[in-house]
């Protein structure tokens, strides 16, 4: 019996879907900070006057990917913008929770400080101060908010000691519960003994229950004797920390560590660490399993050679397959002949790709002084970056403009770019896609 297969469509695909600019047409200088968990939400910060904006400080936005709507995060219930400088936003899951760091002073709501924490409602405009305990602000400035994905914990680090009782003034990590109020510091011993040092770059599992971060303290783990920056965890239903930039035995390291980052449901950590004092490489750490201690370099090329330079993590997606990171290196992929980058790497399959370069592929003139920026969405399909270098056609104004990458045609990306490339959908089921490049 003869198989009929019938074409229900036959798309030809052009350059701008594999990267397209997010937000060229507005001629903004812009950062991106945040996606939501299905990519469809972007978090970014600029100073430009966007529609509805007529001040010149720094702002920052939603934008609806799909639909091209903006939303002013820093900005009042009423909408009215904030009064100074607005960064660092972050997005809950569904993109209807944000939280970000401002100086601002007429947001309806604030602290003593100079620069506070804000969490926002998107939907209804409800401001609410984080950095603060029982209504009172903090004392010193806050910063670097993550938001959990229902939007109803916050981490923030500050220096604020009013927050908690018998604080110092030392940089802590704090967690916000939205609904009760309630806030408790994270940056303790399993005792509850405060940091000696400040502890920042805070993130957390989906669950909120553990929080991974950096610290200088000395008295958080009683075997912590290298007098370094460490990466902590934290298990904040027990109180129970544990060093996590240690080697596979546990043993101590001797260098800093930096960034951290940890996967969705704990299993992966992530981090900077420069052993020895030489160029900060990137490290995946098991934490839990049958492989726990297992310590994996990110940071190498396909035949494992270590990055010729400093490499940071900017974002992982939720199960950590997928790692985001920023390098100066210029021998992670063949083609590369210097400058800062970002690459996506694959810890399933090893694969490492270069993302700031061209629609096919290729490097492109850039400024010295250039310093990509980016982040991912939770299943590593998208990724938004920044980046002043011209990444798409008619892009010369030398602005740091936000793009837009559909990873799934990384592979693929010199033969869309020659119009060799094609997807057929057949109707014969649900496995019935085919690609042709």
């Amino acid at each position: 019996m003869p198989l009929t297969l019938s074409v229900q469509s036959f798309p030809p695909f052009e350059a701008n879907d594999v990267i397209s600019s997010v937000t060229q047409a507005w001629g903004a200088n812009a950062y991106p900070t945040s996606m939501s968990a299905d990519g469809r939400y972007l978090a970014f910060r600029t100073s430009e006057a966007l529609p509805g904006d007529t001040d010149t400080v720094y702002d920052v936005y939603r934008v609806d990917l799909t639909t091209g709507a903006l939303v002013r995060i820093s900005a009042a219930a009423d909408g009215t913008g904030g009064n100074s400088n607005s960064t660092a936003a972050q997005l809950s899951a569904d993109g209807r929770y944000a939280v970000f760091v401002s100086g601002a002073t007429n947001l309806g709501t604030d602290g003593p400080a100079s620069q506070d924490v804000f969490w926002k409602d998107l939907e209804t405009g409800e401001v609410r101060l984080v950095s603060s305990a029982q209504w009172v602000g903090g004392n010193a400035a806050s910063s670097a908010p993550q938001i959990s994905p229902d939007g109803r914990y916050v981490l923030f680090e500050s220096a604020a000691s009013n927050l908690v009782p018998d604080d110092t003034e030392t940089i802590d990590i704090f967690l916000k519960d939205m609904v009760t109020n309630a806030i408790v510091r994270v940056s303790t011993s399993a005792t509850g003994v405060g940091g000696d040092d400040e502890s920042r770059h805070a993130h957390f599992t989906a669950d909120g229950r553990f929080v991974i971060f950096e610290s200088r303290a000395t008295n958080l783990v009683t075997e912590d004797t290298n007098g370094q920056r460490d990466i902590f965890l934290k298990d904040l239903a027990t109180g129970a920390i544990t060093r996590v930039s240690t080697d596979a035995n546990g043993g101590q390291l001797d260098g800093v560590g930096w960034e951290p980052r940890i996967s969705a449901d704990g299993h992966y950590a992530f981090f900077t660490h420069n052993q020895g004092g030489g160029t900060g490489q990137i490290y995946r750490k098991t934490l839990t399993g049958p492989n726990a201690g297992e310590l994996v370099p990110v940071s190498v090329n396909a035949d494992g050679q270590q990055g010729g330079g400093t490499s940071l993590v900017t974002s992982i997606s939720a199960d950590g397959r997928y790692v985001m990171f920023w390098s100066s290196a210029d021998n992670l992929v063949p083609g590369d002949t210097g400058g800062e980058d970002l690459f996506l790497k694959d810890m399933q399959t090893g694969d490492i790709t270069r993302l700031t370069v061209t629609a096919d592929g290729s490097e492109t003139a850039g400024p010295e002084d250039d310093h990509p920026w980016g982040t991912i969405s939770a299943d590593g399909r998208h990724v938004v970056l920044s980046s002043s270098f011209p990444l798409v056609p008619g892009d010369a104004d030398g602005r740091s403009d936000i793009f837009l990458i559909d990873t799934a045609y990384l592979p693929y990306r010199e033969a869309i770019s020659q119009g060799r490339y094609v997807e057929a959908t057949l109707a014969v089921g649900a496995a019935s896609q085919v690609r042709i490049a």
